[in-house]
């Protein structure tokens, strides 16, 4: 019998391209044609990484990754998972109508803030201000601190009072006084007050109504 003309095939050479097949399948990388490859760190780098430039490289042996771009969708990290989480606050409050006396201890304005979850230290700025009328025939000063204030625990902190001339019969002034300061070891919901006092130097100004004083400014929060 004569041999089968082409391009008829024989048996034997489809099982021997077959196993030819099989073979390179073996031989081959899982990764070829994925566009990553094993990094020999028990890790993957995209076949395009380039350190500092391009692609990707994550190492299983160290825990460390590396991208060259990361998207990430808003909300899904929390300052919970954040070492040095941050919270900014801000302040205002005023009042008028006050009487001024020589000692200043009773603030003039003042607003709480509670320390929130998570943070022990507040970084604050403000400043306050007063705005007085001076009801004695004479000369005398108008001075103003702002003052931030722990009440459990006592501790204060406050600015140098700058004096400001005011003439008597009704003459005015306006004192403006800034603080900045850190305060360390806050509990959660511990409470601080953040305050403006007024003073005169030498004589009690009467309550007018257009007397005024506010304290105003920004909490910084962090752990």
């Amino acid at each position: 019998m004569g041999a089968q003309p082409e391009p008829w095939r024989t048996l034997s050479a489809e099982i021997r391209k077959l196993r030819e097949q099989v073979r390179r399948l073996g031989n081959a990388s899982a990764f070829t044609g994925t566009g990553v490859h094993p990094n020999g760190d028990q890790g993957l780098d995209s076949d395009n990484f380039v350190p500092g430039t391009s692609g990707f490289s994550l190492h299983g042996g160290t825990g460390n990754a590396e991208f060259n771009d990361l998207t990430l969708r808003g909300g899904i990290i929390g300052n919970e998972a954040l070492s040095n989480p941050v919270r900014g606050d801000s302040a205002y409050t005023a009042a008028s109508g006050f009487a001024l006396t020589t000692t200043g201890a009773t603030p003039l304005a003042s607003q709480s803030w509670l320390t929130p979850a998570g943070f022990t230290t507040a970084d604050i700025l403000i400043v306050g201000r007063v705005f007085a009328y001076n009801s004695t025939a004479g000369l005398d000063y108008l001075q103003a601190r702002s003052r931030v204030y722990v009440p459990s625990t006592g501790a204060q902190g406050y600015g140098i009072a700058m004096p400001v001339a005011v003439t008597g019969g009704s003459g005015s002034g306006k004192n403006d006084s800034p603080i900045s300061i850190k305060v360390e070891n806050l509990a959660a919901g511990q409470e601080i007050r953040l305050e403006v006092q007024g003073w005169t130097s030498f004589a009690g100004w009467a309550a007018n109504g257009g007397n005024m004083a506010d304290v105003s400014g920004q909490i910084i929060w962090t752990r």
